[in-house]
């Protein structure tokens, strides 16, 4: 009954991940997308595999050994480009989390590698993304970046706060931006 259950769910969910981390995609103006979206069972459990369509011409993520001159993962797709996927995976995957108004998300330098179009694109989704969950906190070194995200948030729900280095190891203060 569980692995009906499973194969259910798969048959449900994958299609709609697919729909969704494409649609970001194109807000992100990638230039690919992904396809061939299938469950696969591995020793450490559900997976799935999928290929990035770039031109095209379906690119395989899983490893595996790849003739000279033929595209792969590894070499077709930019740091922007991964970073860019990556992101269009987190952001499907908190549109789909029915629980998503009790979250605290934390994010890490969500920009690096991206150029000024998907950098503006993240900081809308990061401002839509913060009046669903309870919490957001962004991470980065770009002031930039961040003053762009403070000045789409309403002053009475944001807090910026500043990591200084001092003699005995850091203190958390606050920014004033």
């Amino acid at each position: 009954k569980a692995k009906a259950a499973l194969e259910r769910y798969r048959a449900d969910a994958f299609p709609s991940y697919q729909s969704i981390i494409n649609a970001y995609l194109g807000l992100f103006n990638a230039g690919y997308r992904i396809d061939r979206v299938s469950a696969a069972d591995t020793r450490g459990g559900p997976t799935c595999n999928y290929s990035v369509v770039i031109n095209n011409t379906p690119v395989a993520i899983a490893g595996g050994t790849v003739g000279p001159g033929m595209p792969s993962f590894r070499n077709v797709l930019s740091s922007g480009d991964r970073n860019t996927l990556a992101l269009a995976f987190f952001f499907a995957s908190m549109d789909q989390d029915p629980g998503i108004a009790r979250r605290i998300v934390v994010i890490d330098d969500p920009i690096s590698s991206l150029d000024e179009h998907r950098s503006i694109t993240t900081v809308q989704e990061l401002r839509r993304l913060g009046q669903r969950v309870s919490q957001v906190i962004i991470l980065s070194h770009n002031k930039p970046f961040l003053c762009r995200i403070w000045q789409g948030i309403d002053a009475t729900l944001r807090t910026a706060l500043k990591i200084d280095r001092d003699t005995t190891g850091s203190t958390i203060g606050l920014w004033d931006v």
